[in-house]
Order: structure tokens, then C-alpha cells, then sequence
């Protein structure tokens, strides 16, 4: 996948900006504030319908506007194609493609495949259980629409049951309407449980050897699916409704399950390193990129923010050797400081985008 051109109009810090892209590595320097990451959210925002930074559609449109517009015109090998986006306050977010309008948001994830690597990602490693769902949700959906539809489902149906749980003991009395989600839940949650366990055991080998590699020794990273479902999800679901309606919220399902991420036998939020996760990351999303390449056959994109952050230069050089493969499409990267990025890709077709300019 190769972006070929970019226009940006009042979307974060950006009034308007154009830009052609020609090479497949591209770094985009300046000091900070002067929008380097607002860009690649701006890929994102075209890939995925969505800001891979900030949570709610709004808050990206620049100070007293109205209303933001991307525009991206993208070559997947067999195609040139153009998306674009906007929001307007007060009047949601359209989304087209070719100039014909998406009936539903949910029909453009897959167009683009796209990768971040952002030093927030460490998240995943630190946070709560949402982040990591979060993230197997995004790259499941990204290529299986029956897990994207299920998904979605599921959640319509927790949230109707949540809204009835909140009523309290009043809930009782609507057993019938609860048996209705009940059923919901089991029918497409069950659907997201096998599929993610699909996925974990399908990314095992990829994941432990992408890490020996960038680590360039034999430590052994692994991902653990941790479900809060232990036999029979309907009974369980049954059997809570007690406490489901003294918590206010459903307290068993696929919505509440999590992975561990494990090295060399122990946790890894509590047994690592800085550089060890900073690692474990770039390996979490190169296995995301590998997945994506081998189910679709066309080279991610991939957005690498500050990519010096926390890295050592051994494990930058480490870091390149993936950069520059074939299952790549095209990579966009941030820095500070222009001349570690020439002195990065010596050698290589790089171009550099001044955003200062």
C-alpha cells in the first residue's frame, strides 16, 4: 500500500497542508508542535475512520472551525484509489470512497491496511485490560468482517442489558427481555472468543521469533489469553445476574477478557525493561503487519512515531533491517532531528518533509 498524496484542511494544529509522498520511506522532521504526528493521525484517520491518538471526532477539528476534511489518494499494487473524510460539529462524520459515501463506516476497515507504532504503545504492556482488547479487536476486524459484525453486535446487546441492569431490582421484573440479551451475548460473543483463540494460537511462533531477533538472543515472548468465561457462557451469565445488578454492569463476557504478555515465564509489566517493552512492542506490531500481509497479500503501511524514543542505537539498526522489507509498503516516520534520521537511512531513498516549511 503506497499513499501518493495528502491534503490536510483544519484538522488539529493543521490549518491546510498538501503533500505528495514519492519514496517508500518517509520522515517528516521539525520540532515539536509543528504537527509530525498529526499527519500520520491523519493516515490514520483515512485507513481507519478514526484517530489513532484522541477518542472523540470532535476534539481533532482545529480551534474555532467547524469541521475538519482529510483527503488521501492511495496505489495497493492493482489500484489508485482516493478516500476522504470530514467531520462537522453537530453533523457526524462521512466517510467516501472514489466520491461515493460509505453507507456504513464499518465497510472501509480492511481498504487500508495501516500500522502504528507510537510511544504510548506501551500501554499495552501497562494499562488495564481494555487496551490489549482494543488492540486484537482493531487487527481482527481489520481483516475478518464476520468478527467486525459480531463485535459490534455484542456490544449493542451488553449495552441494552447494562441499561437494565442499572435500574436495579426493577431489572426482576423484565426477565424476559434479559433472557433476549442473554442470548444475544452467547450467540455473537461466542463468535469473538473462538476467533480470538484462533488468532492467539495462529501468531504464536511469528510473535516469539520476531522478539529473538530484535533482542538477538533466545528470550521467549508470549501472548496468554485470559478469559473471564469458564464452560457454559449462558449459565454463567444466569448465575451473575445477582451481582450483575448490585454492580450495575455486566460482569462476565467476552467485554471483560484479557491477554497476559509473558517473557521468559513472567509477567512482563512487572519483570522488564524499558528497552525490553519498548521490544515487545515493535514485535506485538510486527506480528500485527506480518498477519495483515500474509491474510491480504498487499504491504502495510506503517507510522512510526518519534522513533528514537527509548530505542538504543543497537536496537535501532535492528529496527531498520524490518523497516526496509518487502512486506512494507511504505513507512512514515517522526523526529526531532533530521540528521539522525540521514544518517539512519544512508544509503536508502528516503524522503524528508520538512514540516517547519
Amino acid at each position: 500500500m503506497f499513499l501518493q498524496h495528502l491534503n490536510i484542511l483544519q484538522f488539529k494544529n493543521i490549518e491546510e497542508k498538501s503533500i505528495d509522498f514519492h519514496k517508500k520511506i518517509v520522515a517528516l522532521v521539525g520540532n515539536n508542535a509543528t504537527g509530525k504526528t498529526n499527519v500520520l493521525d491523519a493516515i490514520h484517520y483515512l485507513s481507519m475512520t478514526k484517530s489513532y491518538f484522541s477518542s472523540s471526532d470532535t476534539m481533532n477539528i482545529q480551534n474555532n472551525k467547524d469541521y475538519f476534511v482529510l483527503f488521501g489518494k492511495f496505489d495497493n499494487g492493482t489500484e489508485t484509489f482516493e478516500v476522504s473524510c470530514s467531520v462537522k460539529k453537530n453533523n457526524g462524520k462521512q466517510v467516501f470512497l472514489n466520491q461515493k459515501p460509505y453507507q456504513k463506516l464499518s465497510e472501509h476497515i480492511g481498504k487500508i491496511p495501516i500500522i502504528v507504532i507510537a510511544p504510548q504503545d506501551l500501554s499495552l504492556i501497562t494499562d488495564y485490560a481494555d487496551t490489549r482488547r482494543k488492540f486484537i479487536d482493531a487487527l481482527i476486524s481489520k481483516l475478518d468482517k464476520e468478527y467486525l459484525q459480531a463485535l459490534i453486535q455484542y456490544q449493542a446487546a451488553l449495552q441494552n442489558r447494562n441499561a437494565l441492569l442499572k435500574q436495579g431490582e426493577t431489572a426482576y421484573s423484565q426477565q424476559d427481555l434479559i433472557d433476549i440479551y442473554n442470548l444475544q451475548l452467547v450467540q455473537f460473543g461466542s463468535i469473538v472468543l473462538q476467533k480470538r483463540i484462533s488468532f492467539f494460537n495462529e501468531i504464536k511462533e511469528t510473535l516469539s521469533s520476531t522478539y529473538q531477533l530484535l533482542q538477538d538472543n533466545q528470550e521467549v515472548l508470549e501472548l496468554r489469553y485470559i478469559s473471564t468465561i469458564q464452560n457454559d457462557f449462558l449459565r454463567e451469565l444466569q448465575q451473575s445476574l445477582s451481582k450483575d445488578i448490585r454492580m450495575g454492569y455486566t460482569t462476565v463476557g467476552i467485554h471483560r477478557d484479557d491477554f497476559e504478555i509473558i517473557l521468559n515465564h513472567y509477567p512482563a509489566k512487572n519483570y522488564t525493561s524499558q528497552g525490553q517493552q519498548k521490544t515487545i512492542v515493535f514485535a506485538l506490531k510486527w506480528m500485527e503487519l506480518l498477519y495483515i500481509y500474509q491474510k491480504t497479500n498487499i504491504p502495510p503501511i506503517l507510522l512510526v512515531d518519534d522513533i528514537y524514543d527509548r530505542l538504543d542505537e543497537k536496537r535501532l539498526y535492528k529496527l531498520l533491517h524490518f523497516l526496509l522489507s518487502d512486506i512494507v509498503g511504505q513507512v512514515f516516520l517522526t523526529d526531532t532531528h533530521p540528521e539522525r534520521i540521514l544518517k539512519l537511512f544512508e544509503g536508502q531513498e528516503l524522503q524528508v518533509v520538512n514540516m517547519e516549511k
